[in-house]
């Protein structure tokens, strides 16, 4: 079974790899689930469920007696699984979505650091306090400093005690991975959000919301400050 759930990972990122790379319109017709089984030398049956979960994610649509088609611009909502899956597969999305993920994601962890100053125990500060000392000593490149701040922003979600909110949050920072390596590969980012990460720590310590909130949305708003320039400064160059 196992090997099965591999192929159909596998078949996926290749379908949406080469549906990419094609350049199929929206609303256009795809090949037949035949052709594209020989084409990725799978099963029927392995085809089937990669393009079942394609459909789940609101990438495609099968019609019944009709075909495969890629979703109608006026359909094609993209799902939160099929952003986490682009980012997984490493393509890219557009400017405007990484801008409003960041949005979501700020709203969110400023209401969270709120709960979290009220609700934290002594087992939540000292695992935020635990990452902030390993954060401190690392000499790891942009994807360890990436996973430390990772953990640290989801501690924050778990000193909710809030199971539904940090499930919520949790796609938002899967789709965000790479841009956030990008951030941390700067020596010079990485130094302000530690810092900033201290300054988090002291006010839920203090269980002082009104500080909390305040150095949240400054924090969420400088990453968003960083990605905004970052893409001014390509198109200029463009």
């Amino acid at each position: 079974m196992k090997r099965v759930d591999n192929q159909v990972t596998k078949t996926i990122s290749n379908l949406v790899h080469f549906l990419n790379q094609r350049g199929y319109e929206p609303g256009e017709r795809l090949p037949s689930e035949r052709i594209l089984a020989e084409r990725f030398e799978v099963t029927r049956g392995v085809i089937r469920e990669a393009l079942m979960s394609l459909e789940l994610m609101r990438y495609i649509q099968r019609r019944p007696n009709s075909g495969i088609f890629m979703r109608a611009e006026d359909e094609a909502e993209t799902s939160i699984e099929a952003l986490v899956m682009y980012s997984n597969i490493g393509i890219p999305f557009g400017h405007d979505t990484d801008l409003q993920c960041l949005e979501v994601r700020r709203l969110l962890e400023v209401q969270a650091v709120r709960i979290a100053c009220e609700r934290r125990t002594d087992e939540d500060l000292a695992e935020l306090t635990r990452i902030a000392e390993v954060a401190a000593h690392s000499t790891g490149d942009g994807s360890d400093l990436s996973k430390l701040d990772y953990d640290f922003h989801m501690q924050i979600f778990e000193a909710t005690q809030n199971k539904v909110l940090v499930q919520l949050v949790t796609p938002f920072y899967l789709m965000s991975e790479m841009r956030r390596e990008r951030f941390f590969r700067n020596k010079e980012n990485f130094l302000n959000s530690h810092q900033q990460h201290l300054q988090l720590i002291d006010a839920i310590a203090a269980r002082d919301t009104k500080a909390a909130a305040g150095l949240m949305d400054r924090h969420i708003g400088n990453v968003e400050s960083y990605f905004g320039a970052s893409e001014d400064a390509e198109e200029f160059a463009d």
